[in-house]
């Protein structure tokens, strides 16, 4: 029995080993990166961490507070610098070290969140072995961006629910609230993901249940939202719940494929002297009443092609990769987005594929209410590893079974 389990997790161990590897290389050779922090966002956000160890203030790319940005990346970082000092090592390539384990424990989340799904050895690794290998965790996880450890939360938040629904132990289902709090102070943008993920435990366990479970989730938000929200309302005299600029994006997002200058939009905004968030909504609603097959068609199918037409951010390393490295690279990527969404509506009758389709779903059709961005896109890259892998295994199956028929049938015959 011993033998068996170990066996069991050759596969996984293989997997892991082979994206550790990986990631090993890219840290020390460093391939994809122009500047030492390769954005300005990254740059501004060290600025930002050191700020607040060193002066003791909450203010992105400011000296002054605000509520520019939520607080999980921002206290990351702080964390590791505090960290960093203390062991006497640099704090960027501290960042690289602790994100490069997040990005190995998403991975291990990832795997465990199919194995739980399915009960299928060959889905699991096919999944581990389809996100261990894809670009943006690669890329993302030397730099100071949220990509890495806002991602790598997410995939560990999606495998709390379901260890919590599995379990059945309203402990787990108090950790998944927090982690999942967690997650959305990276980045927002998965916060309506939440409540899809309330409707498919009403869709598990009925209604009834799904409330008792909502008001354990309530714990994570009296945690790690709350203290925020009080924070920004003693601040700024404003009940912040995310962030200060979420107009901004909103914005820069009513533009149907990029027919018009951005300046000449923001200038009009400016004119007006209204906020960008409700400049966005009056551009929406006229763009709508004026051409609503253009502007339906940028805010589904437009922003969703955009988000997803290549792996991110392959163009980094056109010099550095050659024709057939980069040719995988992008064969992989449209494998797993095709896969996702196309796998995703054909077995849609498999409950666990359903509530991942409504997920990633989700996720697009609000991603689609702000500025498109393959960043963007490869935040839910591991869901439709998830889902790919499901279809391939079990379009494999259906393959093998039918060959299998038709030989016996043949052999009927002669």
């Amino acid at each position: 029995m011993k033998r068996l389990m170990k066996k069991q997790y050759i596969p996984i161990a293989l997997i892991m080993l082979l994206s550790l590897s990986i990631h090993l290389f890219f840290l020390v050779d460093n391939p994809g990166f122009y500047s030492e922090y390769g954005s300005r966002d990254a740059e501004k956000y060290d600025e930002m961490a050191h700020q607040l160890v060193e002066e003791g203030f909450y203010g992105y790319n400011a000296d002054h507070p605000n509520a520019y940005v939520t607080p999980s990346h921002p206290l990351y970082l702080s964390g590791i610098i505090l960290i960093a000092d203390a062991l006497n090592v640099d704090n960027m390539f501290l960042t690289k070290i602790f994100n490069m384990l997040l990005n190995m424990i998403a991975l291990l989340s990832l795997y465990f969140t199919a194995k739980l799904l399915f009960k299928n050895e060959w889905i699991a690794s096919l999944t581990a072995l389809l996100y261990g290998t894809y670009l943006a965790p690669l890329h993302f996880f030397r730099s100071l961006l949220t990509e890495a450890p806002g991602t790598a939360f997410f995939l560990i938040s999606l495998f709390a629910l379901v260890w919590a629904l599995k379990q059945n132990n309203w402990k787990w289902h108090v950790v998944f609230g927090i982690i999942a709090c967690i997650t959305i102070m990276f980045r927002p943008t998965p916060a309506p993901m939440l409540l899809f993920a309330w409707f498919i435990v009403i869709y598990q366990v009925g209604f009834k249940r799904a409330v008792a479970i909502g008001f354990l989730w309530c714990v994570g938000p009296l945690l790690v939202l709350l203290p925020w929200v009080i924070r920004n309302y003693l601040a700024f005299g404003e009940f912040y719940l995310f962030s200060s600029h979420s107009g901004n994006p909103m914005l820069a997002g009513t533009n149907p494929f990029y027919l018009e200058e951005f300046e000449g939009i923001f200038a009009r905004y400016l004119e007006l002297g209204i906020s960008q968030e409700e400049y966005a909504q009056k551009r929406i609603i006229w763009g709508l009443q004026e051409n609503f097959a253009l502007w339906f068609s940028w805010f589904t199918i437009g922003k969703t092609i955009v988000m997803f037409e290549f792996a991110e951010p392959i163009y980094n390393y056109r010099s550095y990769f050659n024709s057939l490295i980069q040719l995988f690279i992008q064969l992989q990527h449209l494998v797993i987005v095709i896969g996702g969404f196309v796998f995703g509506f054909i077995f849609r009758k498999n409950k666990a594929i359903m509530c991942l389709f409504v997920l990633l779903l989700g996720y697009v059709a609000f991603s689609n209410i702000f500025l498109p961005l393959t960043r963007y896109g490869s935040y839910v890259i591991g869901v439709m590893c998830i889902i790919t892998a499901y279809g391939i295994v079990t379009s494999g199956k259906w393959l093998i079974a039918f060959y299998q028929k038709m030989i016996q049938k043949k052999a009927s015959h002669s």
